[in-house]
């Protein structure tokens, strides 16, 4: 099996049902800074979620050049989700 050259992480997005409580826990408790949000115009999250005002996508540094996601819940098209199924 051949390796593949990885140089490193740039981007890891965790699905989270509750952007307040992943906030109080990465950013409050950890203390893990915020780069960038993004509110409901700049993407479509969940129909649940766009009944909301807020945020629903956040990013935070956690070193060097990565940073992690923090995303609510989307609602997948039928051929999304069978993307989303196929082995890697």
């Amino acid at each position: 099996m051949a390796r593949l050259p990885i140089a490193g992480l740039c981007e890891l997005v965790l699905e989270v049902e509750d952007m307040d409580r992943a906030l109080g826990f990465w950013n409050e408790t950890l203390g893990i800074p915020i780069v960038e949000q993004w509110a409901p115009e700049d993407a479509e999250p969940s129909k649940e979620q766009s009944k909301q005002d807020g945020v629903w996508a956040t990013w935070l540094y956690i070193g060097g050049n990565t940073r992690l996601g923090l995303w609510l819940k989307r609602d997948f098209t039928m051929e999304e989700r069978t993307v989303k199924h196929l082995p890697v």
